[in-house]
């Protein structure tokens, strides 16, 4: 096997080029960033693709300037699609968290509310958040050998001023436990 040996100092030299051009240029669209800092957080991958793309440009004879410019363009576009996602995931996480404990809202008053028996199990309406929230509790499944099979409590539907819309949140076997209990005392009250 032949052997080569690669002297990447020039690459590594792009590369912190690269990075500290980026992390200015970034510096001055977003004046809040460390850009000494923000060099060294570039994704890995993306400082690659980046240092490629310079270094072919140069090796095409493109102008150190104008291989830079092109660099640092391919660098910033990847941290401001990566900035955009994070700050998706965190507005659906902020989302979820809301949802998570309005759901555990109108689990705590179903377990207070009053429950009517249906073919469906039992049912009860809890009013809050600006939707009046149905909330279910079906019979108890049974497995193939007969036995009763415990099923979690679910809200099934909310409706307000914008219409109906369904729903399939199940509740946690600790919700679920209350609700079982509310259901309970509302059959011995009939």
């Amino acid at each position: 096997m032949d052997s080569k040996i690669v002297n990447l100092a020039p690459v590594d030299e792009a590369a912190a080029k690269v990075a500290t051009s980026a992390a200015t240029a970034l510096h001055r669209k977003y004046p809040h960033l460390d850009p000494k800092g923000l060099a060294g957080e570039f994704p890995q991958g993306a400082l690659k693709v980046a240092v490629t793309r310079y270094i072919e440009d140069i090796e095409r004879g493109v102008s150190p300037t104008n291989a830079a410019d092109e660099a640092d363009e391919t660098l910033i576009r990847v941290w401001e699609d990566a900035r955009t996602w994070a700050e998706k995931r965190r507005a659906a996480r902020s989302e979820l968290e809301r949802d998570q404990a309005l759901c555990a809202g109108v689990f705590a008053a179903a377990m207070r509310g009053v429950w009517r028996e249906t073919n469906l199990g039992a049912l009860t309406e809890v009013v809050g958040g600006g939707y009046t929230w149905t909330v279910n509790l079906p019979p108890a499944r049974l497995d193939e050998d007969g036995q009763e099979v415990p099923v979690k409590a679910r809200i099934t539907g909310r409706h307000g001023y914008g219409g109906i819309e369904d729903l399939s949140i199940d509740a946690t076997w600790g919700q679920t436990a209350g609700i079982v209990d509310a259901v309970m005392a509302a059959r011995r009250v009939h």
